[in-house]
């Protein structure tokens, strides 16, 4: 049992079902590491107005650098 090819079928299934490529999902697995990082370093309520605009601006980072 490999994990590693295991994770990447899983990401093929994703990709199929998104409609997207394996580079623009990792760009958004990446984005949502950091955005919950984030809040857990800094201990904010992603829920609120202000926080939710900032974390949709961190979410669609990816489609505007590609």
């Amino acid at each position: 049992f490999n994990s590693s090819f295991t994770a990447l079928n899983v990401a093929k299934i994703m990709c199929k079902e998104l409609g997207t490529s394996i580079g623009r999902l990792k760009a958004k697995m990446i984005n949502a590491y950091y955005a919950q990082r984030i809040i857990d370093v800094f201990e904010k309520n992603p829920n609120t107005t202000l926080n939710k605009e900032s974390i949709n601006e961190i979410f669609s980072f990816d489609a505007d650098a590609a």
